[in-house]
């Protein structure tokens, strides 16, 4: 009985989310089928909908729309960023889609939503060229690279090939090869510090960027020096934070002025993270 009163608690509050802003219910509905492609049962999603909690607010409302139990998983989305979402989400669907037809995929397209979540939002900004800081074994760059309109610059103290983090060895080697292979991937070996970052050749190729990636040692030194540097410098490029949720990251955008968005309900469940300067 107690399970019958959440699912029917769920479909008013649906309702409702469509009475106050359609545009909200149609964002709703497209995570709810981008949650149901990537092979989650019915039961699966009426639990990460139960213990999701999705915000809404705008100059006229602000309200919790699918509230159920209290989480660190959670989407504050305000009404001006509905279709951004919308449109990510539905990237998501698309790059499924496609990679489900590349072999070598099927292992990163089934248990990695960063990736595509990565490379969604390389498609809905229409960026041309992405910042990387931290290369890692090269997977993310890959992903982003799976748009063929963009180049993207990582940094890193070692080579790509020193880490091995894909699924299978296979993988990981077809990963390699595509980045060997590919005109838009440079990756610049160079251990990361403030100084660094600031000097004029590193903060020139930040203001020619569409997009950052941070994704480093997740220490929380170097992160927040990126963060003031770019704020520092009023620089107004999208930058993504990867595993945002953790302790050492996740109160690192305090002391700064920037937009948030939340993408870890598809993205990382350790927290994917969209800033904006306001």
């Amino acid at each position: 009985m107690k399970r019958f009163k959440r699912q029917l608690y769920l479909v008013l509050d649906t309702v409702i989310a469509g009475l106050v802003n359609q545009k909200f219910l149609n964002f709703f509905l497209i995570l709810i089928l981008n949650n149901r492609i990537l092979g989650k049962t019915l039961n699966q999603i009426i639990q990460f909908v139960m213990n999701n909690r999705i915000h809404l607010n705008s100059d006229k409302y602000d309200m919790d729309i699918i509230y159920f139990e209290s989480t660190d998983t959670h989407m504050d989305i305000n009404e001006k960023n509905i279709d951004f979402y919308n449109g990510v989400l539905k990237n998501c669907l698309k790059i499924k889609q496609s990679w489900d037809s590349v072999e070598q995929f099927k292992s990163l397209n089934n248990n990695f939503d960063h990736y595509r979540l990565l490379a969604s939002l390389v498609e809905t900004l229409d960026a041309k060229k992405v910042i990387e800081f931290g290369t890692g074994s090269g997977i993310s760059a890959f992903a982003v690279l799976t748009n063929p309109n963009v180049k993207i610059l990582t940094f890193d103290a070692v080579h790509y090939k020193k880490f091995n983090w894909a699924r299978y060895k296979h993988e990981q080697e077809f990963i390699w090869n595509k980045l060997e292979q590919n005109k838009n991937f440079t990756q610049i070996i160079k251990k990361i510090d403030k100084n660094y970052i600031e000097s004029e050749k590193v903060l020139e190729e930040i203001l020619d960027s569409s997009l950052i990636i941070i994704d480093l040692d997740h220490s929380g030194k170097i992160e927040k020096d990126l963060l003031k540097i770019i704020y520092q410098f009023q620089i107004r490029v999208p930058i993504y934070i990867d595993d945002s949720k953790i302790s050492t990251l996740k109160n690192l955008t305090q002391e700064f002025n920037f937009e948030e968005l939340d993408f870890s309900s598809i993205g990382h469940f350790s927290g994917s993270k969209l800033l904006k300067l306001k």
